[in-house]
């Protein structure tokens, strides 16, 4: 090599001379650090003493040799070139050297080649999360804070803490009425409330954060929107805070907006306690709901980069939580099941080691199934092809990626490894896993279902009477025609009683006619009325003979009305007992296209009704529709999602109700007549299945259907 060449490499490259360098917090072993800030780019970089030592000695230094030279000697480091190697790579890559000649061309062209190469991913993710700046609020901070400043007084907390007590006490009194408010918001006007109630809490929430970093001195640059999964959060730049040497200070920075929230909500809940029914009462009622709810459901939520996290990172004292977190957890997995004999990446106290393994484990599981649900929304948000494509991106950049980087390397370090018991127990898992995906292990279907007896009858009373006799009780047989119960109607009686006086009056003075000139003249008369008079009662027998209920068919008596008694009066709108036809009932099962081929006619199960009271009823399959369900009948609405039930289902704008996914009819019959519930019941059915299919290939399957069913071209 050229002796220009090795001078060169030698050579320290010279740090920016706009870069500035400030002491910042300690860790929690005591020991100083230092934070690196680029005003370019507003962004601060943590360093440690090492770091430190090495970079005030930088500019007085030209060589590596020199710079490693004077540390050794003046400081108790003994550091190597690889060290100062590190550092300048660190240093590079952060942008933070001043580069001159052709290093600028070279540099700059990377620069631009990298971006050219990041497009792509630039539109496949970022539109999860991007920032827009819409304020400077510097100046209006400064001007405000001596207001705002009696809001950081130990008084104000007490009688804040006062108001949260009387607030919270007051609406326990009324909690119902409280709970009663959050209809209103089913309306135009409410969803507008709604909307400027939780811009207000969290226009609020910012400030908090502004006011505060301005009370410690701090410059707040920016304040702005930012987007996640396309959905609006303020945001404020309060990344002055890492000029502090108070990891307290900083805390206290990160939790004002959650604080100011609550300060908001304790307000508002006392505020709703003494306003009048309407708009404004329902606006302070969705400013506490708000606040209190997002404030502990979100914001303080550790595994997201919002403010419980930044709180946590700063009560351990643990900068870069998240990273540092996950390379001991990373390195845990290796050492346990590889065994590769690596040094551990940092060392902590015991303690504070399982709780970054702990929340290192916890935020992958959290990002799992945070991802995956971001998935989703895209898939839902965007017209179906792009969502589509979107979803599996989302699923392939951010869950699949990372694992797939993962076992990449522990590949690469096969030739390391050193078996034990844990490689062999997570072999045995992993081999678990892969069984339970590939071997058709399942050997039932479950579908939703639907009992009910084809021919059922509700006994009602004819109209309101007295009951002579009960003939009848639960769990008894009858006959078709056999009389049920016997009731009475006084008033019917009576009209009849008298309506057969007056016809035996007519028929005797038909009788006397030829013997009496009189009622010879009235004889066309005297014929009409006892042909009405017949007519009536004929009509109060019609009536009497209602009182006598009967069967209607065969079957059984499956309930009968409380203390029916001799001598009870009886509404007609009492069911005095219900009956079925327990040779006639059927029961429907609403079956997963999917599963439709592992079933067939004479297939065996069971049928578990939702009555937790009821025991299950042993089945057989008699027919299966050749045709999906398109609608769903009356009959079927048992088993909507919307009710309740487990079929899910669209409810189009002329109340129709639409099966979102292929589901058939699949009609059972009973094979036991015993403990046979009445009427229609909501349940389950568990058939055995004959064509058994792995998971793996059941995924595959819904996957396809998924496609082939949302593409829509």
């Amino acid at each position: 090599m050229p002796p220009k060449q090795q001078q060169a490499e030698k050579s320290l490259p010279p740090l920016r001379a706009n870069l500035n360098l400030y002491p910042s917090t300690r860790t929690v072993e005591g020991a100083p650090t230092w934070v690196i800030y680029d005003p370019v780019r507003h962004r601060y970089f943590n360093v440690g003493r090492l770091e430190f030592e090495m970079l005030r000695r930088w500019e007085r230094q030209k060589t590596l040799d020199q710079l490693i030279e004077k540390v050794n000697q003046e400081t108790s480091f003994h550091i190597s070139i690889e060290t100062v190697q590190r550092l300048v790579k660190f240093l590079s890559d952060s942008q933070l050297l001043k580069l001159q000649g052709e290093k600028v061309i070279k540099h700059l062209s990377q620069q631009a080649k990298k971006a050219k190469q990041s497009i792509v991913s630039f539109l496949l993710h970022r539109y999860l999360f991007f920032r827009i700046p819409l304020v400077h609020p510097d100046r209006f901070l400064n001007a405000t804070l001596p207001i705002v400043r009696l809001l950081f007084t130990k008084t104000f907390a007490i009688i804040l803490t006062i108001c949260a007590f009387l607030g919270i006490y007051l609406i326990s009194r009324q909690f119902s009425v409280f709970m009663s408010t959050f209809p209103y918001f089913f309306s135009v006007e409410g969803v507008l409330i709604f909307m400027g109630a939780l811009l207000s809490a969290k226009a609020i929430h910012e400030l908090g954060h502004g006011y505060t970093a301005k009370y410690y001195g701090l410059q707040v640059p920016t304040m702005g929107v930012a987007f996640m999964v396309m959905w609006p959060i303020l945001y404020t730049d309060a990344s002055d805070a890492w000029k502090l040497t108070s990891r307290r200070q900083r805390f206290w920075i990160d939790s004002a907006g959650i604080i100011a929230e609550l300060g908001l909500a304790i307000i508002a809940t006392l505020w709703w306690n003494f306003l009048p029914d309407g708009p404004f009462r329902s606006a302070v009622f969705m400013l506490a709901v708000v606040t209190w709810g997002m404030t502990l459901l979100v914001n303080l939520n550790p595994f997201m980069r919002f403010d419980g996290y930044y709180m946590l990172s700063d009560y351990l004292g643990i900068n870069n939580l998240q990273e540092r977190s996950f390379a001991l957890a990373r390195w845990w997995l290796r050492e346990k099941i590889l065994g590769l004999g690596d040094p551990v990446p940092e060392r902590f106290q015991p303690h504070r080691h399982h709780i970054m393994l702990i929340y290192a484990f916890g935020t992958w599981l959290y990002r799992f199934f945070l991802f995956l649900g971001i998935a989703l929304i895209v898939y839902f948000f965007f017209f179906k092809v792009l969502g589509i494509f979107l979803m599996m991106v989302e699923i392939t950049w951010f869950i699949l990626k990372p694992i797939y980087r993962e076992i990449r390397y522990w590949l690469t370090r096969r030739a390391d490894m050193q078996l034990n018991r844990n490689t062999f127990i997570f072999l045995l898992l992993l081999t678990a896993c892969i069984a339970l995906l590939v071997i058709p292990w399942q050997t039932t279907i479950d579908a939703p279902a639907i009992y009910r007896s084809k021919a059922h009858h509700d006994i009602y009373a004819p109209m309101s009477s007295r009951i002579v006799a009960v003939n009848v009780q639960p769990g008894q047989m009858v006959e078709a025609g056999e009389t049920l119960f016997i009731l009475e109607e006084p008033d019917i009686q009576y009209q009849l009683e008298s309506a057969q006086r007056q016809e035996a009056s007519l028929k005797l003075q038909l009788k006397l006619q030829p013997s009496d000139r009189i009622y010879l003249e009235r004889s066309h008369v005297l014929q009409k009325q006892l042909a009405e008079i017949q007519a009536e009662i004929q009509g109060y027998q019609t009536l009497q003979a209602l009182l006598q209920i009967t069967a209607p068919f065969a079957g059984d008596i499956v309930h009968v009305a409380d203390a029916l008694k001799k001598g009870r009066w009886i509404n007609p709108n009492l069911v005095l007992a219900q009956l079925i036809d327990k040779s006639a009932t059927r029961i429907t099962a609403y079956v997963n296209e999917n599963n439709l081929t592992e079933i067939a006619i004479g297939h065996t199960g069971h049928f578990y009704p939702d009555a937790p009271d009821e025991s299950p009823i042993k089945v057989k399959i008699t027919a299966i529709d050749p045709a999906n369900i398109t609608q769903l009948q009356s009959s079927d609405h048992y088993i909507a999602s919307i009710y309740g039930g487990g079929v899910p289902v669209k409810l189009t704008p002329n109340k129709h109700l639409i099966p979102q996914e292929a589901i058939y009819r699949v009609y059972l019959s009973i094979m036991e007549q015993t403990n046979i519930p009445s009427r229609v019941h909501q349940g389950r059915v568990v058939l055995k299945a004959m064509n058994k299919k792995p998971l793996i290939q059941r995924a595959w399957i819904l996957i396809n259907t998924v496609l082939i069913r949302e593409s829509g071209f």
